[in-house]
Parts: C-alpha cells; structure tokens; sequence
C-alpha cells in the first residue's frame, strides 16, 4: 500500500503514526458521521419553538385545601407534596415487587391477602385524601 492510496498516508507500513494526526482524522470522521445523522434543514419550514424549560405558576389554595395538606403532610413526617408523592410511589414499588415474586401458582392464606390488601388501602388512601385536597385549588393569574 502507498501513501497515494489513503489520504493521509496514516496506514503506511513504513510510516510510524502520528498520534495527533490520528485524532484529527478521527475528530473529522466524528464531525462527518454527525453531519449526516441530522435531517437536512427545510428553508421554507418554520423553525419549531422548544417548550419552557421551566414555568412559573400560581394558584390559589382555600383554608380547607391548605388544612388538609399540613394533615397529611404532619401524618407523613415530611415537608412538602414530592416527598407525599414520592412516599405513595416507593409503597407501590415495593409492594409490586412482593407480588411480583409470589409464585404464580401459590395459594395465599387469608391473613397474607388481608396484608396485602391494606397496604393497598393505605396508598389508596393517602391518595384520595390528596384528590380531595387539591380539588378545591384553582390556578390564578400572577
């Protein structure tokens, strides 16, 4: 093989290689690739607004809504809705991952159905209790 063959004379046996001319021929096969992995542009399309990366909202929170939300979030020991959400969240994916490993063909005495079931009530619960504190709050304009 000659140098003539390969534009950059990087694969000549006789040659040692260049490790910077290595990564700039790497760095322009990555720029090339890139370039052909993106749709090309229509010039006659409008360009597509991105969505807010974030928002800012008000809303207005009745004395019940506000009463009900610091019950709930005093019966939890936590501080805010996220950490409510993120408690209902984790019950129900650990309480998947037990049923989950029940053998299909098992039989469950009652008192394990009974568990079962009210630990499903309890998530159950604490989420209605959220519906129904949040019903009454309604966005306001800022």
């Amino acid at each position: 093989m000659s140098d003539s063959n390969h534009p950059h004379g990087l694969f000549s046996p006789a040659r040692q290689a260049d490790p910077a001319a290595i990564a700039a021929l790497l760095t322009e096969a990555a720029r090339d690739l890139l370039s052909l992995s993106k749709p090309p542009e229509a010039k006659d399309e409008p360009q597509k607004e991105t969505a807010p990366k974030e928002e800012i909202r008000c809303y207005r929170f009745p004395e019940l809504a506000i009463r009900c939300e610091r019950e709930i979030f005093e019966e939890q020991g936590v501080e805010t809705l996220q950490e409510v959400l993120y408690n209902a969240s984790s019950s129900l994916k650990a309480f998947t991952a037990l049923l989950e490993k029940i053998d299909p063909e098992a039989k469950l005495e009652g008192v394990v159905a009974h568990i079962l079931a009210r630990e499903l009530r309890r998530v159950e619960d604490l989420l209605f209790r959220l519906e129904d504190a949040y019903s009454s709050v309604e966005p306001v304009e800022a």
